[in-house]
């Protein structure tokens, strides 16, 4: 009754004074077709479990006063709309009711059809979808932000097979749901940042065409993760860039933000940093040091010298107590890659890279790490058949420390302690250490402490040639403070003379020689000569052998005065073979 009253109330025009029957009649028939389909939305709305909504545009029509701007082609989306929002209906639903959803439902459509036209020809027209026009899709797109507006457009506009025309409100979530993922932080979304962890290192290297490579298998992806190979030496590090300049609180991530063509590469990284997306290239080539085709950031053996990157890395080698190059620990709570042990946003200690030598080449990347002229791999006992400075045989060794001084051999410049470099301990000077074993003792002699296996160390030996054989004192058995037993006058250039260098302090010292029988045989005075004139075994005291004949092979008596004032003598025997 209320409503044929507001019907008669509102449509003066329609009814004659007196009205007459039809007029009435017509006023009946539109207000009851009205009520029946208000009150059909308002129980399909009501319980859209049970009752699919099967209103139709030709009944939204029938509703009085009119709902404008009914579209024919949009019938299954009201009917959807009337299904998902119950709560939006009463029974019987109301005109403002179904207008609003007439105008969503439309604003929606119109909104879905824009982007998949768009989406359908994007080389004709550039989208221009704005977020305020998304947020009008029904059902509500979640996610949204103003701040991604370009990126939205230019993904319609580049993915025309991702959209249907008209595009649907799923396809649009998930272009937002995609788009969403920002790693970095740095306001591009990982699907157009060309470096998602902001390392410096484009995400395609790191990748090598495997988008879920995850290299340390910490269940995060290498172009998300700071320290790929879980080593703890950070990628950027590895990669070869300065982090003292371009990383300076060691985080990581490069400290600049200027990003011109809003690509995702910083600039200090881009090579055309005027060129978005496509055009794109890394300043940052991360090589492998070791010529296997991996790069460093992601090989636990850089320089492949069989000592593990954390181990040169300055790494605490607690850290890995299995020596699998790896930190032992998996720990990390800002899910960065790094481990916090060594994260410093998690306050963990940041190692200083050691280049032990100091020529530029951190030592994780350096074959010779001190410079001492054995390459790290013979200083671990690895095996390297063809003197590359590379192990044979792909594992990581422990570390050797011959001098027990907490000095790893890899960093020790005088590996054996024994006062002679190792550098200087290549005797053959061919460039190869282990070769040079002077005692033969297997030991070769930048490892041997006793380098002429003769009992005193060479730590306590001369580092001159007392005898003036050639060979310096530490690597020769002669012994310097007395006489020697025996000598060989055969011209062959090695112990030809009997050489007494403790005499050399003695310049006025004279030698008598006698034969077994107590013939004088041999006479000389020194006389204060710098250069004595050792005896070649020939007489010069005895009318049988003097001249230029030698003394016989034998035993020879000899008596040695100092002449200094101390009248201090010296005997023995001395034994000539030939």
């Amino acid at each position: 009754e209320t409503l044929y009253q507001d019907y008669i109330d509102a449509n003066p025009n329609l009814f004659s004074s007196p009205a007459v029957v039809l007029e009435v009649q017509s006023a009946i028939n539109i207000v009851n077709k009205s009520q029946r389909v208000l009150i059909q939305i308002g129980n399909e709305g009501d319980d859209p479990n049970r009752i699919n909504s099967a209103v139709t545009v030709g009944q939204i029509n029938n509703i009085n006063p009119t709902i404008t701007e009914v579209e024919t082609a949009y019938e299954i989306h009201y009917q959807a709309y009337i299904d998902t929002n119950p709560n939006l209906f009463s029974v019987p639903a109301t005109i403002f009711e179904v207008q609003s959803m007439v105008n969503l439902v439309n604003a929606s459509q119109s909104v879905l059809y824009q982007i998949g036209r768009e989406a359908d020809t994007p080389d004709i027209i550039n989208a221009v979808i704005t977020v305020v026009q998304i947020n009008k899709i029904s059902p509500t797109i979640i996610g949204t932000d103003p701040n991604k507006e370009v990126f939205y457009q230019d993904h319609i506009d580049a993915n025309p097979n991702l959209f249907s025309n008209p595009a649907t409100a799923q396809e649009v979530q998930t272009m937002i749901n995609i788009l969403i993922i920002d790693n970095d932080e740095d306001g591009i979304p990982d699907f157009y940042d060309l470096d998602d962890d902001n390392d410096g290192i484009i995400d395609s290297n790191e990748d090598k065409e495997d988008s879920n490579r995850d290299t340390d298998r910490d269940g995060i992806l290498d172009r998300f993760d700071l320290d790929s190979d879980g080593d703890g030496i950070l990628d950027l590090v590895e990669s070869g860039q300065n982090s003292a300049l371009v990383d300076r609180n060691g985080d990581g991530i490069l400290d600049s933000t200027i990003d011109a063509d809003y690509d995702g590469l910083l600039d200090i990284v881009d090579e055309d940093y005027t060129n978005s997306f496509t055009g794109a290239k890394g300043v940052v080539i991360p090589d492998g040091s070791d010529n296997d085709n991996i790069p460093d950031f992601q090989d636990l053996d850089s320089d492949n010298d069989g000592i593990s990157d954390l181990i040169e890395g300055g790494i605490d080698l607690n850290l890995d107590k299995d020596n699998n190059g790896m930190i032992d620990e998996r720990f990390d709570y800002n899910n960065n890659g790094v481990i916090d042990v060594v994260d410093s946003v998690r306050g963990g200690e940041v190692a200083s890279i050691p280049d032990t030598d100091n020529d530029g080449i951190p030592d994780f990347q350096d074959l010779d790490s001190d410079s001492d002229g054995a390459y790290d791999v013979e200083e671990v006992g690895g095996v390297d058949s063809d003197n590359d400075g590379r192990i044979d045989v792909n594992e990581l060794k422990s570390l050797l420390d011959s001098d027990n001084d907490n000095i790893p051999n890899f960093q020790d410049v005088d590996d054996d302690e024994d006062g002679i470099l190792t550098l200087d301990e290549d005797i053959n000077k061919d460039g190869i250490l282990n070769n040079d074993d002077t005692d033969m003792d297997d030991v070769p002699n930048y490892l041997d402490p006793d380098d002429d296996g003769d009992g005193v160390l060479t730590n306590n030996e001369n580092i001159g040639d007392c005898d003036f054989d050639g060979l310096p004192d530490y690597l020769d058995i002669t012994d310097c403070n007395v006489a020697p037993e025996g000598f060989s006058p055969n011209n062959d250039k090695v112990n030809d003379e009997f050489v007494i260098p403790f005499l050399l302090k003695y310049p006025n010292f004279s030698i008598e020689i006698y034969s077994r029988s107590g013939r004088k045989t041999y006479v000389y005075e020194n006389k204060g000569r710098e250069k004595p004139i050792w005896w070649n075994g020939y007489a010069n005291a005895s009318l049988i052998f003097y001249g230029s004949n030698p003394v016989p092979v034998g035993p020879y008596y000899y008596l040695i005065k100092l002449n200094d004032g101390s009248k201090k003598e010296y005997e023995g025997w001395v034994y000539i073979n030939r």
